[in-house]
């Protein structure tokens, strides 16, 4: 919560910001006039999420500096990502390094993905449409929609523009 005003000074006086921290001292900085939303709870709580999404999206930026434990960094992507503007939306998570400390709650206790495994089956699954069938983890019928801007065209690939 503590952020919330330097990020106002970065994205300007007209952003909405929304804010998500367990602390409730933190509800000091609410200030819906200024377009400062804050909510108290836990971000690894869909239900919780669902109910700031109902009020917050669609989203412009997501920023997670939460706990920095896996199961978090996931439920909450797993939450806001969908809720992220496809056209020039953007998803970053602080201080994914936790994911390599020893003394940090690593892996996701349902499956043992650390974040930074569950981001690279994201990105295979971005990219599987564009691998060849033998590559390991790249399965087409799991694939996401190539975006716009990289359509396949024959054996080559147009960039920034329409499909020829």
């Amino acid at each position: 919560g503590g952020s919330l005003d330097m990020w106002r000074a970065v994205l300007g006086p007209s952003a909405e910001i929304h804010g998500v921290d367990v602390d409730p001292r933190c509800a000091r900085s609410h200030d819906p006039a200024a377009g400062t939303f804050v909510w108290i709870g836990d971000a690894g709580n869909a239900t919780f999420l669902a109910h700031v999404l109902a009020a917050a999206a669609p989203l412009d930026v997501v920023l997670d500096d939460a706990s920095h434990r896996s199961e978090d960094m996931i439920a909450a992507f797993e939450a806001l990502y969908p809720s992220v503007r496809p056209d020039g939306g953007v998803y970053a998570i602080e201080d994914v390094v936790t994911n390599y400390w020893p003394y940090y709650d690593r892996v996701r206790a349902e499956d043992g993905l650390s974040f930074v495994e569950f981001a690279k089956r994201k990105v295979d699954e971005l990219n599987a449409w564009n691998s060849e069938p033998r590559v390991r983890g790249a399965r087409r019928d799991r694939c996401l929609t190539p975006p716009p801007r990289h359509r396949r065209n024959g054996d080559s690939h147009r960039h920034g523009g329409a499909p020829a």
